[in-house]
């Protein structure tokens, strides 16, 4: 349940930011309050979990799910950068060029479907899945790197605002950090 919040939230931030939508926003925070609620009983429940006289193999698993707890909340961290992203968009009217939003969606579904991936593997356990995550990750890094090359031109060119510009990078960055989370998650599928 974590884990789709936090990727549902990732979703409504990006489009808080291209749509500039204030109730978006609202309801990601609203979200983020649950997703730390969650991050603080599941924590709490695996603690307990690893007090207890545990099989090597459960053992294992309640490591690995720490693990996982925290980059599900990191993704909900990542989320909010977001929405302080559309709230700057909106506090200054600011807009993306066409290509500049086109870029943000792209990145954006990759992103979410990474998760997807990510998020049925450590439901179902299922290692395929894993393995598909982790392939998606290297090609956001790719394309990452191509949306920053393709954004610095637009700058040079004067065909984008040097203000949304900034922005631009650093929502990058954060969809590839989410990414980087995705990845983990599907990790801890792999190593257990």
């Amino acid at each position: 349940r974590m884990a789709g919040l936090s990727r549902d939230n990732a979703c409504f931030a990006m489009e808080a930011v291209l749509k500039k939508d204030e109730d978006l926003i609202s309801k990601v925070y609203e979200k983020e309050e649950i997703i730390n609620f969650l991050n603080r009983e599941i924590t709490n429940y695996l603690v307990l979990c690893n007090g207890l006289d545990l099989p090597e193999r459960d053992i294992k698993l309640v490591g690995g799910l720490f693990h996982v707890v925290n980059d599900i909340e990191r993704i909900g961290d990542h989320a909010e950068n977001l929405v302080e992203y559309a709230e700057y968009f909106i506090k200054n009217d600011l807009t993306f060029s066409d290509i500049a939003a086109k870029d943000l969606n792209e990145m954006t579904e990759k992103v979410m479907a990474l998760l997807d991936n990510s998020i049925a593997a450590l439901e179902t356990r299922n290692k395929d899945l894993a393995k598909q995550a982790e392939e998606q990750e290297d090609c956001i890094d790719t394309l990452r790197d191509q949306l920053r090359e393709r954004h610095i031109d637009r700058l040079n060119k004067h065909t984008c605002n040097p203000s949304s510009g900034v922005v631009f990078l650093d929502i990058i960055t954060n969809l590839e950090r989410i990414a980087d989370h995705g990845k983990n998650i599907a990790q801890s599928v792999l190593d257990n």
